[in-house]
């Protein structure tokens, strides 16, 4: 009688702990699973295929958080290791025409102290630490690269750079033309003017001595 007691408390036991770990729910192929419960699983907004992990949300996609001081530590980090081949990083598109939809945002709220929103560092001679390009022509003026101070006190710049270097420049601005070779003839245009307005001076140099 004991004997028969003790094997129905231990299937008992088998039975109930079955039940407790037994895991529900469904799932898409590919999608990252998420509990949504204690004992279920669904879709998270994490898609894996071929080794490339994709999120898509309605809201804030990824949200990182750092409270490390030491010097280095970053929130978010992106890092390519390839040594060849245009890559990057870190890189934001947007397809919103929306004003001021921004692809990479950096912001610093410090009210104080020697901070800075965005920075960028080259290690190369023909590299840029920032680099900014508008492809488009015509409009209402686009930049590559646009800086706003919206300070109304106190020393500040929209834009600023260093150059260490002698013959460096801290900020250079470059406006290409759509068809190089009609720079190239705006170009000699402007030499052919130039030389003809120092002809003309030199002639009244001669004519008035």
């Amino acid at each position: 009688m004991n004997i028969t007691r003790a094997v129905t408390l231990f299937v008992l036991c088998l039975t109930l702990i079955e039940a407790q770990g037994q895991i529900t729910g469904s799932g898409t192929a590919g999608r990252i699973a998420l509990w949504t419960g204690t004992n279920t699983l669904g879709n998270s907004i994490i898609t894996q295929h071929s080794g490339t992990l994709s999120l898509h949300s309605p809201a804030t996609a990824i949200s990182a958080s750092s409270s490390g001081t030491s010097a280095g530590i970053s929130a978010v980090l992106g890092q390519s290791t390839a040594f060849t081949g245009t890559v990057a990083g870190v890189r934001g598109t947007i397809l919103s025409s929306t004003a001021n939809a921004t692809g990479v945002l950096g912001t610093a709220h410090s009210g104080n102290g020697f901070v800075f929103g965005v920075t960028g560092s080259s290690g190369s001679q023909e590299g840029a630490g920032v680099y900014g390009v508008n492809f488009a022509f015509g409009g209402d003026g686009g930049s590559g690269v646009l800086g706003y101070a919206g300070a109304t006190a106190g020393p500040v710049w929209g834009v600023k750079g260093y150059a260490n270097s002698t013959d460096g420049i801290g900020v250079k601005a470059q406006r290409p033309s759509k068809d190089s070779s009609v720079s190239r003839r705006h170009a000699k245009r402007r030499v052919c003017q130039r030389r003809v307005q120092l002809a003309y001076s030199r002639l009244e140099v001669v004519a008035t001595s």
